[in-house]
Parts: structure tokens; C-alpha cells; sequence
């Protein structure tokens, strides 16, 4: 039987990295976005150009290619903007629609992408188990809601489905303003960087490990919702040394030149033994290594 996938967003900073380990696994890939088709998509991977926000389009599209398997990465992604942005409910009505239209499609297997800001940050390790979900922003809302809403369609209707809770990730072509392509290209350019202390702690991910555990988790069994991270706790000053030593200019990094927000979490961190333990992943990418690569993509 054929493994057909449709994954919405694979034009993004994650879908992009999810073709090729999804190809790997053996999936049909269809890319589901908006515009023209991207120019680094491989000719074998069928494009179709669609505004799922738009009332019936999801529907349309889910016909057209009767996907046995759906990742749905789509979502409102505007720099600085997204947290609190109303544009996120759109993408809810959108998500709830697709999951219909793939049900009535028959498909069996869908996958959505969820966010770490749907936990109470308050708690540090995260959990999908123990951890309750208190989103402090919309945004985080917004995504739970999605995902307890495509939870309950799924359980009535039979569908297979589970839902990743992305966690901070970095890796080439990361959107301009984002830590790592803002440390990157300023020190690239020669400019300072101004930074907090840093001391705060993350679970940082590279881009093509969280794409591979995004193929992974649409070719397992597990349902319900898994961490995708890497399960280490990373300060984000060790993230800036490490760009700045690459780079060869550290002496342009100021810590400590900016407050930190009074209500900026000092950890926030994943538990990985879902992801490890029952889809079967693990990440390839060591910091050192993963900000290398990023590093030589943006001097490209």
C-alpha cells in the first residue's frame, strides 16, 4: 500500500526539512502551501498552491491527493507578531477543517505541530503526561485549542493521531529576527550584539532533527501528544559564545546590555522519552555541529 503524504507548510523553516527523511521512510510527498511553488523543492514532489484559511479550500485539496497520512505545520509564523496575533485563529478554524477533510477522505494517520507554549511554564521540564497546559500568550492558546480540539475529532471519528509540541529551534534559513539568524547576521555584518545575561535555559533543537522527528512521529504508532526537542538544557549564552566563536568575533557580544523581561521562564526544557522511547527518535545534531552548519548556510 502507498504512503501518501500531504504536509501543509512545507515551504516553512520546518517543512522544508521534512521532504527528504519523509521520502527516506518511503512516503509519496505532496507539498500543501501558499504561492508558487518553492525553487529548492525537488521536481518529483508534486506543489499544490492553496490558502487553507479560505472557506472549503482545505477540503478541495484533501480530495485532490486522498493522502493516507496528513502533517499539518501550517500556521500564521509573522516575526514578533504571532504571540498575540488574532490572525492565529484563522489557522484553528483551518487545522479543525483539515482534520474533517481528511477524515472524510479516508485517510488514517494525521499529525499536526503543536508548540512548547502551550504548557504552564512555571514548571520547567516539560511533560506531556504531568505538565498542565497554561498557555501565558495566545499564541500558546490558540495551539492548544487546535490540538485538544483535533484530539477529540480524531478519537470520535477512528482516526490515528498525534500531535508534536515543538520546542526552540535553530538551523539555516531561520526567519531574520529569530536568535540564531539575529546573532549570526549581525556579527556576519560586524555590528554588536546586545544581549541579556543569557543565563536563561532552553531545549534547543536543529531544524533538520526537529524535520526528521516530525517524519518519524507520521510513520509511528504513538498517539496524543510528544515533545519535540532534544532533551538537553541549553543556556542561551552558550548558544551566542558558540555563534560568536565560530564566527571569530566574540568581543562584539555585550551580555548583559539588555534587561530581561520580568516574566522571561529561567527553564524550559523538554522531556524526551516519548519521542525516544515510543516513536523511536533520536537527534543527529550536536549543538557544536548544528551551529557550525547554520553558520556556513548563512555565508552562502
Amino acid at each position: 500500500m502507498t504512503k501518501r503524504a500531504a504536509v501543509t507548510g512545507l515551504g516553512g523553516f520546518i517543512g522544508r526539512h521534512c521532504v527528504a527523511p519523509l521520502v527516506a521512510r518511503g512516503f509519496e510527498v505532496h507539498g500543501i502551501g501558499r504561492g508558487d511553488r518553492p525553487v529548492w523543492l525537488s521536481a518529483e514532489v508534486p506543489w499544490h498552491p492553496v490558502d487553507l484559511v479560505a472557506p472549503g479550500a482545505a477540503a478541495a485539496v484533501v480530495r485532490d491527493i486522498a493522502p493516507s497520512h496528513l502533517l499539518n505545520l501550517a500556521w500564521y509564523t509573522a516575526h514578533g507578531s504571532y504571540w498575540r496575533s488574532p490572525e492565529n485563529a484563522a489557522w484553528v478554524r483551518a487545522g479543525i477543517e483539515l482534520i474533517e477533510a481528511f477524515a472524510a477522505a479516508g485517510g488514517s494517520r494525521f499529525v499536526g505541530a503543536g508548540s512548547c507554549a502551550e504548557y504552564d511554564w512555571d514548571f520547567g521540564f516539560l511533560s506531556e503526561r504531568v505538565t498542565p497546559l497554561r498557555p501565558r500568550t495566545p499564541f500558546g492558546r490558540f495551539k492548544a485549542a487546535l490540538g485538544e480540539a483535533s484530539g477529540a475529532f480524531a478519537e470520535a471519528s477512528g482516526l490515528s493521531f498525534a500531535w508534536g509540541r515543538v520546542f526552540f529551534v535553530y538551523g539555516p534559513h531561520e526567519r531574520e529576527g529569530r536568535l540564531g539568524a539575529s546573532v549570526i547576521g549581525s556579527l556576519l555584518a560586524g555590528r554588536p550584539v546586545k544581549t541579556t545575561h543569557g543565563r536563561q535555559i532552553r531545549d534547543f533543537s536543529h531544524v533538520a532533527d526537529i524535520g526528521a522527528a516530525f517524519a518519524a512521529l507520521l510513520d509511528a504508532e504513538a498517539t496524543g501528544a510528544v515533545n519535540l526537542g532534544s532533551g538537553r538544557p541549553t543556556a542561551v549564552r552558550e548558544i551566542i559564545e558558540e555563534i560568536a566563536r565560530i564566527v571569530g568575533l566574540p568581543e562584539l557580544v555585550a551580555f548583559g546590555a539588555l534587561p530581561l523581561a520580568p516574566d522571561e521562564p529561567p527553564l524550559l526544557v523538554a522531556d524526551v522519552r516519548r519521542l525516544r522511547d515510543e516513536v523511536g527518535f533520536t537527534p543527529d545534531f550536536d549543538l557544536a555541529a548544528g551551529l557550525r552548519q547554520t553558520v556556513a548556510a548563512f555565508c552562502k
